[in-house]
C-alpha cells in the first residue's frame, strides 16, 4: 500500500517491485495520499486493509 503522491518512496519503485514479485505482492496505491498515507486517507487504507484481509 502506496500514496499515490509519495515523494519519498514514489509509487514507480513500488511498481517496478510489484512486477518483480508476481502474484506473491499485492499492490494498492491510495490517491491524494503521500508518505504518511494513514492520517492523509484513512477510509481509503481501511478499505484496501480489509479487502486484504478478505481474499487472504
Amino acid at each position: 500500500m502506496q500514496g499515490g503522491q509519495d515523494f519519498i518512496a514514489p509509487p514507480e519503485k513500488s511498481e517496478t517491485l510489484a512486477r518483480e514479485l508476481g502474484d506473491r505482492a499485492t499492490r494498492v496505491v491510495i490517491d491524494r495520499a503521500g508518505h504518511a498515507l494513514i492520517p492523509e486517507q484513512p477510509a481509503a487504507v481501511a478499505t484496501a486493509t480489509v479487502a486484504f484481509l478478505r481474499k487472504h
